[in-house]
């Protein structure tokens, strides 16, 4: 977040790319606040994941980041703009913010693996992180997500 968090704004989440950061949404997070009319209803947060993660990780590591943050924020379901959360995406962001607004069920898990999760030969802990990064469902708090072609403003 670049502000305190407002239960009554909506968020504008941004995700960047690969080999990027969210200073790639510079020009526009500036553009946002300079206009009164989106000052008024959104608030800009900023999701940072390392690049030398594999694509499952990164994703798991922005729904786990979401679903904390909307815990925190949203413990009674009290504020409503929350479920109406809009991502902006750029490239493997578009990738990760996939993740939140699809149900995976068990398709991923089949893509990787012959065998369901029951029947592999794992530890707990590596089944568990696994599953978690392969099965996720869809998060009630994102409305839409944007994907950008390239980065606002170069």
């Amino acid at each position: 977040m670049t502000d305190p968090f407002d239960p009554q704004k909506i968020p504008l989440i941004t995700v960047h790319g690969l080999l990027s950061s969210p200073i790639t949404w510079l020009n526009l997070h500036n553009d946002l606040i300079g206009d009164p009319e989106i000052r008024q209803h959104y608030q800009i947060w900023h999701f940072f994941y390392p690049a030398g993660l594999p694509i499952a990780f990164s994703a798991r590591l922005f729904r786990d980041k979401l679903q904390e943050i909307y815990r925190f924020f949203a413990q009674h379901d009290q504020y409503p703009a929350l479920h109406n959360s809009v991502i902006i995406a750029h490239s493997m962001g578009g990738l990760l913010s996939h993740t939140v607004i699809s149900d995976s069920g068990d398709e991923l898990w089949h893509r990787f693996f012959e065998k369901a999760p029951d029947e592999m030969t794992l530890s707990a802990e590596a089944k568990r992180e696994l599953d978690h990064a392969l099965r996720f469902q869809r998060s009630p708090y994102i409305r839409r997500r944007v994907r950008a072609d390239r980065p606002y403003g170069s």
